[in-house]
């Protein structure tokens, strides 16, 4: 009795006051506790009332030091694992009683620590993890109270890192998870060869000084290929891949990153467990251009007034200004029109002459891949019901974004079984031809319902989302147009 006696005095004197055995005691300025997050932040005065990390559309530097620290305390606890005996949800690792004990003996079993996933997505963590396992090895002969600290001065270092690589990463955004891919990769489908020939022989230097290569225009050349990047999610949802085309004048960039540097669709949908297709079109980005022999017509090239204005981002023709103090937006746009200048970037030359070959190439490319559903939009929209009414087998949905083109009315029996979503913006009614594409649409959903189709209308204000461009997939809220779409999906019984 007296020798346990002995041993229970001997542990209280070893642990703080208010500890219990097994767990991370902190000692600070007004006393010790026990080693919650909640605690430590009290300790170290760096307690705040969020617990999230920076707010969207906000830069990192912005962000109060307090908060990133709590927000990294709160992470290192699942480097550590929480002390025993704290509350909230403890991750499934090794608890922080010392050191992760797992990882010691994983290290003493196969001889090195398994990589830590945090390390690659948290810039300073590996360093910071290094150097509390060095104050760790220094410290292992000392008393369970020093040791205690060291667990917290393990936490503290690797907040402090985590602060540090929310600075050094301003577009991360706290909440993001990384996108886990079973697979990813970009083909080219479609096309065909073309002969031209009675072309003359030219030489032409390639490089400024270099020497004449002779070039002969004549032979056999490639054309009117599509290029197809595909994105296939770990964790597949969508019964079917989600294919994704663009509009007039502009790439598979359209549903990428947004102008203003958020998430599109792509990634968006990916998310959501989509396998996603995302193309750019015939003579658009990555597919290539052919010579005005094979490309008929001339490109057409748009200013940098022209998207702003007919894209019911101003209010109309003389809302844009060099200027950007002096342009005029229409009221409540969710348009990122601070990055205008991105938006315009995106923008490449268009051919009209060349509808054929886009519906050629779009067809092959939902032969190889569909069955499917098809997302559109914009100029994409005679493409979409055209290859779905050339296909209708293979095509298990339509998602029409704001369709400036339809499909052809005497086919349109041919889309009956297919279920169809149109999706429209805001402002329709304030533009000058909008009214009118609309009403085009309207009457081609009527004319799929008579032959005994199902067409459903979302018309976003209607619903209480308001403020949308012709950019959907841009503007401010894309991501609750895509939640609209997913739910959709899901109504029809092509989400898992």
């Amino acid at each position: 009795m007296a020798e346990s006696a002995a041993k229970t005095s001997n542990r209280k004197k070893r642990d703080p006051p208010g500890s219990e055995p097994g767990r991370v005691g902190v000692t600070g300025a007004g006393g010790t506790g026990g080693g919650s997050a909640d605690q430590a932040l009290e300790t170290v005065g760096t307690r705040c009332s969020s617990r999230s990390g920076c707010p969207d559309n906000a830069s990192p530097s912005s962000c109060s030091m307090k908060r990133q620290i709590h927000v990294g305390v709160t992470r290192s606890l699942r480097f550590f694992g929480r002390p025993e005996g704290t509350k909230g949800s403890m991750p499934p690792v090794a608890r922080a009683g010392t050191v992760n004990k797992s990882l010691t003996r994983r290290r003493h079993a196969g001889g090195q620590v398994p990589p830590w996933e945090p390390r690659a997505r948290y810039p300073g963590a590996a360093f910071a993890l290094a150097s509390s396992r060095r104050i760790g090895d220094n410290r292992r002969n000392k008393t369970r109270s020093t040791k205690r600290e060291d667990v917290m001065h393990r936490m503290v270092t690797v907040a402090c890192a985590l602060a540090l690589s929310c600075a050094l990463v301003p577009h991360a955004r706290a909440g993001d998870e990384p996108i886990a891919l079973r697979g990813m990769g970009s083909f080219h489908i479609g096309g065909r060869v073309v002969e031209i020939t009675g072309k003359p022989i030219k030489e032409v230097a390639f490089t400024p000084g270099g020497v004449p290569a002779k070039i002969d225009m004549n032979g056999v050349f490639q054309a009117e290929q599509m290029y197809v990047q595909y994105f296939l999610p770990q964790n597949r949802k969508g019964k079917v891949p989600l294919l994704m085309w663009h509009g007039g004048g502009l790439t598979g960039v359209t549903y990428e990153t947004t102008p203003d540097g958020r998430e599109g669709w792509v990634n968006m949908f990916v998310r959501k467990g989509w396998d996603v297709y995302n193309s750019d079109a015939v003579e658009r980005g990555r597919s290539g251009f052919a010579s005005p022999d094979i490309f008929q017509g001339e490109p057409v090239f748009l200013n940098q007034a022209n998207a702003y204005e007919r894209f019911r981002i101003g209010g109309g023709e003389g809302t844009w200004n060099s200027d950007p103090a002096k342009r005029k937006v229409l009221p409540g746009n969710q348009f990122p029109v601070e990055a205008y200048e991105s938006f315009v970037k995106q923008v490449v030359p268009r051919w009209t002459t060349t509808d054929a070959a886009i519906i050629a190439a779009y067809t092959e490319l939902v032969d190889k891949v569909c069955p499917c559903v098809i997302l559109f939009h914009s100029q994409a929209g005679q493409f979409g019901f055209k290859v779905a009414q050339a296909r209708p087998d293979k095509v298990k949905a339509l998602v029409a974004v704001e369709p400036a083109g339809i499909g052809d009315t005497a086919k349109a029996a041919a889309l009956k079984d297919i279920p169809t979503v149109m999706i429209f913006g805001d402002y329709i009614m304030q533009d000058a031809r909008w009214p009118k594409i609309r009403q085009n649409d309207y009457d081609f959903a009527d004319a799929i319902r008579a032959a005994g189709g199902k067409v459903e209308v979302i018309n976003l204000p209607e619903i209480g989302i308001k403020g949308n461009s012709h950019m959907l997939m841009m503007d401010r809220n894309n991501g609750e147009i895509a939640d609209v779409i997913q739910k959709w999906l899901a109504g029809k019984g092509l989400v898992d």
